[in-house]
Parts: C-alpha cells; sequence; structure tokens
C-alpha cells in the first residue's frame, strides 16, 4: 500500500516567522556562551598562574628549579588533559598572574590544596561580578590579555584595557593599538595643551613672547615606516613598495577610505617655523595679541587642503608604481571623519606651503628607498 505525502500545515511565511523568533533566541545565546567560555578560559588562567607562582615561592628560588617544576607539571598536565599545557603556556599563566595578581580580590575561590583535599575535581566557580573592575572583563578573551602582558607600563596597559573592553576592539585592534603607541601619542596630545596654556601664562604674567605651532599630519625625509607603529603615509609607502616588489595584484587599506585628512611635508613645516622666527618684533607681536588676548598664543600650520584616504592611497600608489588594485576593508575602524587646521593667520601673514602632496609623496619615497627600503620590517 503506497502512503500518501505527509501534507504541509504551514505556509512560507509561518517558517520565516518562526525561524526568525528561534534565531533570534540563538544568536545572542551563542554569544552568551562564547563570552562565558572566554571568560572562563581567562580565570582557569590565572588561577593556574597563581599556584605556580605560590608552589615557586613554597620552594626553591634557583631557576633550574623553576624551570624543572614547570617541565613536570606540563607533561603530567598534558597526559592527563591534552594539549593547551606546555611549559611555555604555564610561564605564560604564571606572568599572567604575576601581572595581575591584584584582580578577582572579591572572588572566592579555593586554592589547589583545598580542592585535593577534598575530591580535586570541584568545578570551578566565580560568583556573578567577577567581571567587576577587580576581575576581568568578559569580553575580552585570553589572546587580549596576551596582549596586554606585553606592555610594561601599569597605567598604559590600564588604559588599553578600558579601551578595548569600551569600543570592543578585537585581539588585532588591540596590538594595532598598542603597536601604534596609542596611549603614548594621547599622553605628547595632553602635554602639548599644558605646554601652550605655560606659554599663554608666562605671556600674561612676565610679558615673554612665547609662541606655539601646531602642525598638521607630517611626512618626508626621516621618516618612521614601520607597519606596526608608522603614521598613514609612511605605513602606506611601504606597504605599496612591498606589494610591488613582490608583484601583488591588490594592496589593502584599513577602513572605508571616506575620511578626510590634510597633509604638510616636512620641509615646508621647518620654512613656516623659520618664516615666524624671522619676523619683525612689531608683526610677531601682532600675533600674539590677536584676539585682544582672548586666543592662546598658537598658530596652525597645514596647507588648509585635504583629501580623503582613498584618494590619497591612490596618490601614494602612482607615486610608488603600484599597477595593482587597492582593496578597502570596511571592517576596520575609519577614525575621525576629517581632520583639517584653519591656516587663515599663516595665510594673512603671507606664508603658504610649498610643495604639492603629489611632488612631495614622490620625495619621501625616494627618501624610502634611499634609507629605508632594505630595512626589516
Amino acid at each position: 500500500m503506497k502512503r500518501s505525502a505527509t501534507p504541509s500545515l504551514s505556509t512560507n511565511s509561518e517558517v520565516d516567522s518562526l525561524f526568525e523568533r528561534v534565531a533570534g533566541i540563538l544568536e545572542p545565546g551563542r554569544g552568551r556562551v562564547l563570552r562565558t567560555i572566554n571568560h572562563e578560559t581567562v580565570l582557569v588562567y590565572w588561577l593556574i598562574g597563581r599556584e605556580i607562582v605560590q608552589a615557586l615561592q613554597g620552594g626553591e628560588t634557583r631557576a633550574q628549579y623553576g624551570n624543572a617544576l614547570i617541565t613536570d607539571l606540563s607533561k603530567r598536565l598534558t597526559g592527563h588533559y591534552g594539549a593547551g599545557f606546555s611549559a611555555a603556556n604555564l610561564k605564560n599563566f604564571r606572568q599572567f598572574y604575576q601581572t595581575y595578581s591584584d584582580r578577582i580580590v572579591s572572588i572566592s575561590h579555593p586554592s589547589g590544596s583545598q580542592l585535593a583535599a577534598s575530591n580535586g575535581l570541584n568545578p570551578i566557580s566565580c560568583p556573578a561580578g567577577s567581571e567587576s573592575p577587580s576581575g576581568f572583563h568578559p569580553n575580552l578573551s585570553w589572546s587580549h590579555y596576551r596582549a596586554l602582558m606585553r606592555v610594561e607600563n601599569n597605567a598604559a596597559r590600564q588604559f588599553y584595557e578600558t579601551e578595548a573592553v569600551q569600543s570592543n576592539w578585537s585581539r588585532r585592534d588591540l596590538e594595532r593599538q598598542i603597536g601604534r603607541l596609542f596611549y603614548e601619542r594621547l599622553l605628547a596630545s595632553t602635554a602639548k595643551i599644558a605646554g601652550i596654556e605655560m606659554c599663554w601664562a608666562y605671556n600674561r604674567q612676565y610679558g615673554t613672547q612665547y609662541l606655539a605651532v601646531m602642525p598638521t599630519n607630517l611626512y618626508g625625509p626621516g621618516d618612521n615606516y614601520d607597519l606596526n607603529n608608522s603614521h598613514v603615509i609612511p605605513a602606506l609607502i611601504r606597504k605599496f613598495h612591498e606589494a610591488k616588489v613582490r608583484g601583488d595584484k591588490e594592496v589593502v587599506v584599513w577602513g572605508t577610505g571616506t575620511p578626510y585628512r590634510e597633509f604638510l611635508y616636512s620641509h615646508d613645516m621647518a620654512d613656516a617655523c623659520v618664516f615666524l622666527m624671522n619676523l619683525d618684533a612689531a608683526r610677531f607681536q601682532r600675533v600674539l595679541d590677536d584676539g585682544d588676548g582672548q586666543l592662546p598664543p598658537l598658530v596652525n600650520i597645514g596647507t588648509g587642503v585635504d583629501l580623503t584616504i582613498r584618494e590619497l592611497a591612490e596618490q601614494v600608489g602612482e607615486a610608488v608604481g603600484f599597477t595593482g588594485e587597492i582593496v578597502f576593508d570596511a571592517s576596520k575602524p575609519d577614525g575621525t571623519p576629517r581632520k583639517l587646521l584653519d591656516v587663515s593667520r599663516m595665510g594673512a601673514l603671507g606664508w603658504q606651503a610649498d610643495l604639492s602632496l603629489q611632488d612631495g609623496l614622490k620625495c619621501a619615497y625616494h627618501d624610502f628607498m634611499q634609507h629605508s627600503a632594505h630595512q626589516p620590517v
């Protein structure tokens, strides 16, 4: 007897609606599961590191003893639990605890000796709230903390950790910001503001004639061409040059390419400074007194012209001689949409930049080829 097919009692719209509702449950749940696993992994590694540190403190202090202890522990753990417990990893756990030994102070967790006194199989249970400032944030994985451990300055490390949480940085984003010295550059910006205020105060109180100049983004001879911590133009020069040498068909540039930036050749910056220093006393005093004392003694130095990062990348590629395709990775951050200085004060004094960006890029690439092309990245 031939069976009839089971009739479908649902419509496509009903299935679509049900699928959307179920997916709405699964997707956030999967994210929470992944964050929970990452968070528990971080806690476990911190606890293992604590046990190793305490064991070494209670034993001999010789480095040879510590290495032997870690090696033996690695063999035992690998045999029992499998991969992931190499001697190098155990040393990383130890460093992790030493770096963050002040963390999880509010979490009550039994020590290894206490667990061993029971049955040694108690699951690790950390109460809610472990993501508080005294613990570790659940959005940061072990790979994040591996990157953070390499930052020696405590204040810088705390800054990067906070920014990684608030900005939802991936591990690669975090490593890039560390490599580009984001924290140090931010401090330098604060120091610039403090320096301008100090000049202003001295001028008011003692009648001095201090003047601060604020340049836009600079590039030129002697630049830093390291891909990990250089500025945009030298980084693009190296990237396009190496792609040309390898014969690559495309170069990937971070971001959408839509932000606008302004650039000034370093020789023009030096020329502007000399121009200001050579002003006669009356004109120089007018610069200081501009705004009836309501404006700081500050002059912007730039071209007054900006372009998009996409246009910049195209010009750098042309200067280098790269003929492939330029691809923009929109998953990467763009930064501030536009940075353009008001250079009207310098224009009113009769100064303007001499070298165009197109010619400046050719000069910069020539300098790169002369001094940096064969240096390791």
